[in-house]
């Protein structure tokens, strides 16, 4: 074998070489541009979370003809609305109510408050009276109500009697009130009584009155009403006051509320500072006239 083909002989072995470290350059390029490639795209998808997908149109069914109506549901347990009354088929009666003691825009409230569904009524001021149109049903309701309520005002007089209370002392002792120094002595610790003043006044139902009571105190009382039944008069407010000197407001000793049964005396108190002295209204109510 020649040297020259000796030489070709022994180099390829070092062209295989080469060319297998060409390869694995090249395969080592290839290698990193993927590794780059995976690491950018691991990079951004735990970098930017993936954007949501866009909803999908809901499918619309093709149909024919008008939309349908909608549908109101109502609310679980909720009652149904009430059906509005047929007054088309009602058959309506007119009735004129008198009213003869009481306010008249008083009767017209009561009334309003006791109408049928399709009823209606006017106000005739100069007759006094009320129509009303409605079914006999509710007509038979209104009348049974007036008659109850359209009554004349009771008239009350009430007897009042202003009474000084103090401790046993040495000045002489007043004359006994008859009905009222030995009632006073019993359920207070009181002993010595004297009169002050006394008054009679009329009331009538929803009216106020003012009267004096001695010269220096005056009363003012409100009739709430009357109950006939049981013959308690209702009085709210009742006021004591002392009148002042030298034309001073008077100064309110004593404010209530009371139920006085008729024909029965009554003792209502206004105790001084240190329960020393005290004053007592004795007062009775009966229907006037009798």
């Amino acid at each position: 074998m020649s040297r020259a083909a000796d030489r070709r002989g022994l180099g390829a072995p070092g062209a295989l070489a080469r060319a297998a470290r060409r390869a694995a350059v090249v395969a080592f390029v290839v290698a990193c541009a993927a590794s780059a490639m995976f690491a950018g795209s691991a990079r951004s998808a735990f970098a930017a979370p993936a954007a949501p997908a866009a909803p999908r149109a809901p499918a619309v069914a093709a149909t024919s003809g008008p939309p349908a109506a909608p549908i109101a549901l109502a609310a679980p347990g909720a009652p149904a609305a009430p059906a509005a009354p047929d007054c088309a088929k009602a058959k309506p009666q007119r009735r004129a109510f008198f009213v003869r003691h009481r306010p008249l825009a008083e009767a017209a409230q009561l009334v309003e408050s006791k109408l049928g569904p399709c009823g209606a009524y006017t106000v005739a001021r100069p007759a006094g009276s009320i129509v009303v149109t409605d079914e006999p049903e509710s007509l038979r309701a209104i009348a049974e109500a007036l008659a109850a309520w359209d009554k004349p005002r009771a008239r009350i007089a009430f007897s009042l009697r202003l009474v000084a209370a103090s401790v046993a002392s040495s000045a002489p002792v007043p004359p006994p009130i008859p009905g009222v120094s030995e009632t006073l002595a019993r359920l207070t610790r009181y002993s010595r009584f004297e009169e002050l003043g006394t008054a009679r006044v009329e009331a009538t139902e929803g009216a106020e009155v003012e009267t004096a009571l001695g010269p220096r105190h005056r009363v003012r009382l409100r009739l709430g009403g009357f109950d006939a039944e049981r013959g308690v008069a209702r009085v709210a407010p009742f006021e004591l006051f002392e009148v002042g000197p030298d034309g001073t407001a008077p100064r309110r000793l004593l404010s209530l509320s009371l139920n006085l049964p008729a024909g029965r005396a009554n003792l209502v108190g206004a105790p001084a500072r240190g329960g020393e002295t005290a004053l007592f209204v004795a007062l009775d109510a009966s229907p006037a006239g009798r």
